[in-house]
């Protein structure tokens, strides 16, 4: 099912073969598959019956205080929420990057770099300029990267997120649970007052 998101990298190689509209309908092959994995991800994380989800309370030298475990179920809509919304996100940014965007992009360059290198070293004359093979070699080259894809960039997306969007996802989703933590605090402190 994962290779469903690499239509889009056929649509590339074979750019030089198909009409643009073809290539604009691989795309959006690929992006539903990508869009349709996203909302998967989220909705199993919505139906999923309980999940901690840990937070930890920093003191004000940036210490760690207190680690608070928020059960991720019906009871606490806040934390499932944020929680369908992370992995929904997460799944989204990972699959637009590893299965749309970069090897889309890694495709159309390597047929764009070949052809130019058979332009550029294959004189005008020769034999094998108008042959079909001259300019199948380009898609040729773009069909033979497809498969190392996904083991070369996998990794690489992981690493770039792990260090970019996942940190600032967690720290959000973090500072929303301590805030509602006060609240209710406080709204427990003031019901006891009373």
């Amino acid at each position: 099912m994962r290779y469903l998101g690499y239509t889009n990298e056929l649509g590339e190689a074979f750019r030089a073969f198909i009409p643009k509209s073809v290539v604009l309908a691989t795309y959006a092959i690929a992006t539903a598959y990508a869009m349709g994995d996203a909302v998967d991800k989220g909705y199993k994380a919505y139906t999923q019956p309980s999940s901690p989800f840990t937070t930890t309370t920093p003191t004000e030298d940036g210490s760690v205080d207190d680690v608070t475990t928020t059960p991720l179920n019906n009871n606490n809509n806040s934390a499932r929420n944020w929680h369908v919304a992370e992995r929904t996100t997460d799944t989204a940014i990972w699959q637009l990057l590893a299965s749309v965007t970069v090897p889309a992009y890694i495709i159309n360059r390597v047929v764009h770099a070949t052809n130019w290198s058979l332009n550029r070293f294959v004189h005008a004359g020769s034999a094998w300029r108008g042959r079909g093979m001259f300019k199948m070699i380009p898609t040729l080259a773009g069909l033979a990267v497809i498969p190392i894809l996904p083991h070369a960039l996998d990794p690489v997306i992981d690493l770039a997120m792990d260090n970019t969007t996942r940190p600032l996802f967690k720290t959000l989703m973090e500072k929303n649970l301590q805030q509602q933590r006060k609240q209710q605090q406080t709204i427990s402190i003031e019901g006891e007052s009373q």
